[in-house]
């Protein structure tokens, strides 16, 4: 899984996705949204697309689960989990920008902050 041609992929996969609990992807899709600077969504979102279209079909299921902590029996259902992670990707970052939700407000360590905290 060659992810050095695409940093920002990889930093996303391998810090936000191997971090989650499974089935958690639309949070942490939601939650990267909210937290990334328009350009690095734009650049993952991006990447992920060429991913899914040129690396995805020959990836394999031990090198796919080492980077997302994600485990597949087979290639193709690696390959479909990873366009329904774009699929998240893009309908959070919809929602987001129709004003749906707030920007999310953190501490100078980066944690999220809640109303209320000081």
């Amino acid at each position: 899984m060659n992810l050095k041609k695409t940093p920002e992929l990889e930093q996303f996969l391998s810090a936000q996705i191997f971090e989650s609990d499974a089935g958690s992807e639309a949070e942490v899709c939601k939650a990267f949204v909210l937290s990334a600077s328009a350009p690095t969504l734009e650049r993952v979102i991006k990447q992920l697309k060429d991913f899914i279209t040129h690396e995805s079909p020959s990836i394999t299921v031990d090198e796919f689960g080492s980077v997302t902590n994600r485990w597949f029996a087979e290639p193709s259902e690696a390959q479909n989990w990873l366009t329904e992670l774009l699929t998240g990707l893009e309908s959070a970052a919809g929602s987001s920008s129709a004003g749906g939700a707030a920007p999310m407000v953190k501490d100078s360590n980066g944690a999220p902050l809640s109303e209320g905290d000081s």
